[in-house]
Order: C-alpha cells, then structure tokens, then sequence
C-alpha cells in the first residue's frame, strides 16, 4: 500500500512470513526474528529513497 506496487507488497508478504515461520519452527530467535523484520523495514525504505532519486533525481527532500 504505501509503494502502490504489487511486486513489492507480495515480496515483502513472503518475507515476513518466511521469518515468522523460522521463529515458529524454533530456527531463529526472538531478538533474531526482530532484527530481521527491521532489516527488512530498512530494505523497503532504502528501494523507495532509491526509487524515488532516481526517478526525480536528487533534488527531492525527504
């Protein structure tokens, strides 16, 4: 919802369900699990300030 991209929203389903089946299945921790689901907070956020450089070049203030 916040992209407006399916891709995205789909990419970033499967990967907090892929941790949060590791954590259920006892593979990763709950410090793991959450440092994780940041990191993946931290991909999402960098794409779009990438996306969004590129797109409307450097001039764009956050």
């Amino acid at each position: 919802m916040v992209t407006g991209t399916m891709w995205l929203g789909l990419l970033g389903w499967l990967a907090h369900t892929t941790i949060d089946e590791a954590k259920a299945r006892g593979k990763t921790t709950f410090a793991q699990d959450l440092a994780l689901h940041i990191i993946c907070k931290v991909i999402w956020l960098a794409y779009l300030v990438l996306f969004a450089t590129l797109s409307h070049g450097a001039s764009i203030s956050l």
